[in-house]
């Protein structure tokens, strides 16, 4: 495994990790996610929110883009 050569890289390098990991814990665990930010869990919120939705798809974005950014990072 390669690992990145310069600063830049070690930066997208650590960014995609984290990015990555929070994707992932918003894609199984949305409250968790919520909570993180300090926001009320679904079962709390008024009918018709749609937060869960828009937490669903920008964590799989973010897991997206993590893993991208890993992946460019190791391709310097």
């Amino acid at each position: 495994m390669r690992l990145p050569r310069s600063a830049s890289g070690w930066t997208m390098a650590v960014f995609g990790v984290l990015a990555a990991a929070l994707g992932a814990v918003g894609l199984v665990s949305p409250a968790a996610q919520l909570a993180l930010l300090g926001l009320p869990a679904p079962g709390d919120r008024a009918p018709g929110d749609l937060t869960p939705a828009f937490m669903t798809a920008s964590s799989m974005a973010a897991l997206n883009m993590g893993v991208y950014y890993v992946l460019a990072a190791l391709a310097d």
